[in-house]
């Protein structure tokens, strides 16, 4: 599923710039790692230029994780095991005799009704894969697990529908594992139940540190009712289990309409990388993921409510249908470094959308690059750092370790949203805009917003917006000789009048703001003691 392209280089004179304030929470000791340079900016990529071949290469569909050549006995589950190829009787009893440590149970084409629940324990390798057009058919009235790989080191599935058509019907895929392949599997039916909570599609934990499991080519295109968050227990797509420690590969899969995540793969230590997927329409997020050694690539992220055909309802609270999310919670010293690549997201028209791209409370770093993103909702963020810390629902969320970066590079930023800011970035000093076109019409609208936010670096590229291209808000007086820009940089804002700006009587850095050419504007305080300063450049 090629649905990426890269994007080409994005034109534009250099620029760099840096403003803001101290931080309340920031000291002289913080890590050195939270300092950010066109020198480091470099560094970084020359120490990762090892790992992004191999990342953006093109999919290999002919890797896998286990295959089916390891299995000592293929058991052919109609003519060894007398399974109904009809689906008129239940065959779970069959299954679950049939599944021996090393068998590879094999389905002929056919429709094979599952009853009741399976465990699988203490296994060294076990298969269960459909030969042709294969369906396993859940009855109504049914929300638990349909298998529960448990301790098990190595499984197979692949080539099966799940078919959940029935009424009040959802069941899951539960794999704790050394190492599994799951391939060519389809949710058939919304995930739906009344239970105050929904099985999830996917629980999975790889507990060697070493393994790799694999999900690709699996589509579940109404996962469930997209507003039916229950209080964080509503139906997940891809659950990761916070025992999860080695490397999970999401690949050319598709995934809709899901109430709690699509993708909720960031409660754990272990990497989860996202490889040329797609998802529409997902509730809190598609893809939320945390840290080194995870991202998203060459995959796409829609939503458009209007395109959305499921029951509706539950809008007022818990929904928030962002893109994708990056955050940690208390889970691990999950080293920094999660990275969205080559993807395009479009938020079309949702009730709530926090943002496109959320750095979220419990994040610590995020580069964004060589991506599309397009927000049309009104006051919503195409990007957001949000401040680092506890949030109102969950007081017991620490400061994450520093540094609190976003990095845009080689970014566009379009949309038609009206107010707000593109880019809204609080406390995350050292920030980078690389090489990146922000292209913000909607009226009142500002390009990048930065709160309590010090050394912003913008190098190339192009900021054009109603409202100022870039607005510093401070609790603090502003310290206008951290503002540097160099090489004639496109810094337009539409809707201001440059005869509005001000002079400020600063010593010492009036000669550096009359060198650079820039604009600036002290606007009305919005909170006592608050200073916000617009720039610009004629």
């Amino acid at each position: 599923m090629n649905r990426r392209r890269y994007l080409q280089a994005l034109g534009g004179v250099g620029l760099v710039a840096a403003a803001g304030c101290n931080s309340p929470d920031r000291s002289e000791t913080e890590d050195a790692g939270n300092t950010r340079t066109t020198d480091s900016v470099s560094l970084q990529r020359a120490e990762s230029a090892e790992r992004e071949d191999l990342e953006t290469a093109p999919m290999d569909e002919d890797r896998r994780a286990v295959d089916r050549a390891a299995f000592d006995t293929v058991v052919d589950m109609v003519d060894d095991a007398d399974c109904d190829p009809t689906g008129e009787d239940a065959c779970d009893e069959q299954l679950r005799s049939a599944a021996s440590d090393g068998h590879l149970l094999e389905f002929p084409e056919g429709t094979y009704r599952l009853d009741e629940f399976s465990r699988f324990q203490d296994l060294d390798r076990i298969g269960i894969v459909g030969d042709g057009d294969v369906t396993f058919a859940i009855p109504a009235e049914t929300n638990r697990l349909l298998f529960d790989f448990d301790q098990v080191g190595e499984v197979l599935i692949e080539g099966i529908d799940i078919d959940i058509t029935a009424d009040q019907c959802t069941v899951g895929l539960r794999m704790m594992c050394d190492a599994f392949h799951v391939q060519d599997v389809e949710y058939v039916g919304r995930g739906n139940h009344d239970d105050t909570s929904v099985i999830d599609g996917f629980g999975v934990g790889i507990m060697d540190e070493n393994g790799e499991g694999i999900i690709r080519n699996v589509t579940a295109k109404k996962g469930s009712i997209i507003g039916n968050y229950k209080g964080g227990n509503g139906r997940v797509g891809v659950w990761t289990t916070n025992s999860h420690a080695g490397t999970l590969w999401i690949e050319d899969c598709h995934f809709e309409e899901f109430g709690n995540n699509a993708l909720y793969c960031s409660r754990c230590e272990g990497d989860v990388r996202v490889v040329e997927s797609y998802f529409r329409n997902n509730n809190v997020c598609a893809i939320r993921i945390s840290g080194k050694g995870s991202y998203a690539t060459r995959s796409t992220i829609e939503v458009d409510m209007d395109e959305y055909t499921g029951p509706r309802g539950g809008f007022e609270t818990g929904f928030n249908t962002r893109a994708v999310i990056v955050e940690q919670g208390n889970v691990g010293p999950k080293p920094p470094g999660a990275e969205i690549r080559d993807c395009e997201i479009h938020i079309k028209k949702t009730p709530r959308c926090q943002a496109a791209v959320n750095l979220g409370p419990q994040g610590r770093t995020l580069t964004v690059r060589d991506t599309e993103i397009r927000m049309d909702v009104d006051g919503s963020p195409a990007v957001l750092r949000s401040r680092p810390g506890s949030i109102p629902w969950k007081q017991d969320q620490p400061v994450p370790p520093t540094p609190h970066w976003i990095a845009l590079e080689n970014t566009a930023i379009t949309g038609s949203a009206r107010g707000g800011a593109a880019v809204y970035l609080v406390e995350s000093s050292n920030s980078v805009i690389q090489n990146c076109s922000i292209d913000q019409t909607g009226a009142n609208r500002y390009g990048v917003r930065l709160v309590n936010s010090t050394n912003l670096l913008i190098d190339g590229g192009t900021v054009t917006t109603s409202q100022f291209p870039i607005l510093v808000d401070s609790n603090r007086l502003l310290l206008l000789n951290s503002v540097e820009v160099t090489n004639e940089p496109e810094l337009k804002a539409t809707e201001v009048d440059p005869s509005q700006s001000e002079t400020f009587d600063l010593r010492l850095r009036q000669p550096m703001l009359r060198e650079q050419h820039l604009q600036m504007v002290r606007l009305p305080e919005t909170q006592e003691g608050r200073t916000l300063i617009g720039m610009f450049r004629e």
